[in-house]
């Protein structure tokens, strides 16, 4: 990420804000893969980009680009760093766990790191205004998840949610 940006003649000086819908978390979660390029990065957002495999059934497996996303939340916890991640039940192709589930499985991978605990957030909280009522939100300082379950059908996280997240985080 580091010679990307001074290829293209970018500002190396600020870091970007990543964002990515559905499949495109994949290509977000590799750029978090060396910790070199997460220390680059200035936030992520992910609307209903978090699907994974399951290990077993009923058991989302922490595959490496779901590690690489752990470690960013860890460390944006501790910096300060916007993490937003949003889910549906939407199961892309019928098979493997929703984002929902992995969401479940990543939230107790960042407890285990021993940053905190992920606190419930209230459909009150002033970044989820106006969205609706989320199956459960949590937070852990700057790191965000939020389900909504059925409530917000999977295209909905790109054309309904983010237009008005993004903005409030990136404000924040």
């Amino acid at each position: 990420l580091p010679g990307l940006r001074r290829a293209l003649g970018l500002d190396v000086g600020s870091r970007p804000v990543l964002a990515a819908f559905s499949a495109g978390g994949q290509c977000v979660r590799r750029l978090l893969l060396d910790p070199r390029d997460r220390a680059e990065i200035g936030g992520v957002y992910l609307a209903d980009a978090t699907y994974g495999e399951w290990e077993s059934p009923g058991v989302v497996r922490v595959d490496e680009l779901q590690e690489a996303l752990v470690s960013f939340a860890v460390e944006a916890a501790a910096d300060g760093r916007p993490l937003v991640m949003t889910a549906s039940s939407h199961v892309p192709g019928g098979a493997g766990p929703s984002a929902s589930a992995v969401l479940q499985r990543l939230h107790h991978a960042i407890e285990a790191r021993g940053q905190g605990a992920l606190c419930t957030v209230a459909p009150s909280d002033p970044v989820l205004a106006d969205l609706g009522s989320p199956v459960y939100a949590m937070r852990l300082r700057s790191v965000l998840y939020v389900d909504f379950g059925r409530e917000v059908a999977h295209a909905g996280h790109a054309t309904k949610l983010a237009p008005v997240l993004l903005p409030r985080i990136l404000a924040a």
